[in-house]
């Protein structure tokens, strides 16, 4: 993503990894994951990422502690500050985790549980939170949001 001077950018992903509904895990196989956010051709965020199928890392407590859904939401935006912070890490995503950190111009949150379903549900309660503080404009939800 390159940003403009002064733009802004609210995006996230959710990442499912087996059907579990069908009692399927990521047994094998392999993710790459690389998120790049630029302003005037400078870095704001730059994250990459591999998950092999089956690895340590998908049970292990400092990886996805036997979780098989993460997500991520990214604002960029001039003026991002900590009280806005404070109010999304009021909000909770349940049943999971989440967790939200500033960066300059950056805030990052993240989703780990079970349920792609609560990862968006936690997202778009993000959203409303920051459209209106960063664009000034209403959180109405996309109608695509409801298919």
């Amino acid at each position: 993503m390159r940003l403009a001077a002064g733009a802004q950018y609210i995006g996230w992903e959710i990442l499912c990894l087996g059907r579990t509904g069908s009692g399927e895990r990521f047994g094998r196989g392999a993710c790459a994951l690389r998120t790049l956010i630029e302003r005037d051709g400078r870095p704001l965020w730059l994250e990459r990422g591999g998950i092999d199928g089956g690895s340590e890392l998908l049970s292990s407590q400092a990886g996805f502690a036997g979780q098989p859904v993460c997500g991520t939401l990214i604002a960029a935006a001039p003026g991002l500050d900590a009280a806005l912070v404070g109010t999304c890490r009021k909000l909770d995503p349940a049943p999971g985790q989440g967790s939200v950190s500033l960066l300059p111009d950056v805030l990052v949150a993240r989703y780990l549980g079970g349920s792609s379903e609560a990862a968006k549900r936690y997202f778009a309660s993000l959203w409303a939170l920051l459209r209106p503080a960063l664009f000034g404009r209403e959180a109405v939800a996309p109608r695509i949001w409801q298919t």
